[in-house]
């Protein structure tokens, strides 16, 4: 089992706030979908003016997020970032390696799988062992065919699939009935989220205050989302049925749960709410006495200053109104950021860190302060 996430925006329609909750989303959702598989993690970034950005790890999801590497990748989740494709690998056929971890390029197709393609070996055979890991051969036939069920009859197995094929702008999702797939849509800011399950959205949503409809991705449907026709109201997507070679015995078609395109809504569903923090609660600024989001914030003590204010009244860069402040400590975005002196840090590191230590510092690459022990 793997796990599948990610999303797909109208380049340039999000205002900084909802670009800061975009990425804030895309990391919860990242990070939970480890439950689904710890052998290796894998994103890509596409753009439409740019190259596409493929990163894979060892590492499990859950740890990536924390880790540099993860925070620079986040950076390029910009304005005019089309789509996003996230993926955990808990392997079944082939090495673990980075080579072997989703997502794949195969020709002008880049996709992530979650399932298993039952007859692989007599693939494998045929095509004198092309490739190592069995997804593969899957975008491999997606890419050289133009019908897409063509492709799908060369292989007997199950899947959910994400993928991108001759067109930056357009997400394709995919699944039967033996493997689960779940998408919401933020209307306000035109942002389509998809993952494994609906538990994941309901999960990530909610922690950061964004209502969206969430449902179950009908069974046996082609859906292509191109990004240019979302609205307010709809994505547009475009369906297609196709037929499934499945193996019957390989799962149980829960009708409860698959097949029926319900939703529900996040504020409905019996989440675990532990870490659960409401972002859409707001307080006041102590500068120009505005609301403002949680997700905006930097903290003096029991005050709290906007983000906006911080920035015209202090030393950083313009540009971090758009990116947000990262802490001096361990580099990821600070939610609620703590200032002391010149320095900005995350609340977790703002407990765990004496302020006090010897820190010699230097700029970063958004104005926010990084750390260097002397």
């Amino acid at each position: 089992m793997c796990g599948l996430a990610g999303f797909a925006k109208t380049p340039n329609e999000q205002s900084r706030h909802q670009m800061r909750k975009v990425r804030k989303i895309s990391k919860s959702l990242l990070k939970s979908i480890a439950d689904r598989g710890k052998h290796s993690t894998g994103v890509s970034v596409i753009s439409e003016k740019d190259e596409p950005i493929i990163y894979k790890t060892l590492q499990s999801s859950d740890v990536f997020v924390d880790s540099p590497e993860y925070n620079k990748i986040s950076n390029e989740y910009r304005k005019d970032t089309s789509i996003c494709m996230l993926h955990t690998r808990h392997a079944t056929e082939g090495d673990v390696t980075v080579r072997n971890a989703h997502p794949f390029v195969v020709g002008s197709t880049i996709g992530a799988h979650n399932g298993m393609i039952y007859n692989h070996e007599d693939i494998d055979e045929k095509h004198k062992e092309l490739y190592e890991v069995d997804s593969q051969y899957l975008f491999h036939f997606i890419n050289d065919n133009e019908s897409l069920q063509k492709a799908l009859d060369e292989i007997y197995g199950d899947y959910a699939l994400s993928w991108i094929k001759n067109s930056k702008t357009e997400l394709n999702l995919l699944h039967e009935g033996g493997r689960d797939l779940a998408v919401a849509y933020w209307k306000k800011a035109k942002v389509l989220f998809y993952a494994s399950t609906k538990e994941h959205l309901k999960k990530a949503l909610s922690k950061y205050g964004v209502k969206a409809y969430i449902y179950d991705v009908t069974i046996d449907t082609h859906y292509v989302y191109d990004v240019y026709k979302f609205s307010s109201e709809s994505t547009n997507a475009k369906t297609s049925k196709i037929e499934s070679n499945t193996l019957e015995y390989n799962y149980t078609p829960f009708k409860s749960y698959y097949g029926y395109n319900a939703y529900d809504y996040y504020g409905q569903s019996d989440f675990d709410s532990s870490e659960f923090v409401d972002y859409s609660k707001r307080v006041i600024c102590m500068h120009c006495n505005k609301m403002t989001e949680h997700i905006d914030l930097i903290k003096y003590g029991e005050e709290y200053s906007c983000l906006d204010c911080e920035v015209d009244r202090s030393r950083l860069e313009s540009k971090v109104k758009d990116v947000g402040l990262d802490c001096c400590i361990c580099g990821d975005y600070a939610d609620i950021a703590r200032r002391e002196g010149d320095y900005y840090y995350c609340e977790n590191c703002y407990e765990d860190v004496k302020i006090n230590t010897q820190l010699k510092i230097e700029g970063g690459s958004h104005g926010s302060a990084y750390k260097e022990w002397i």
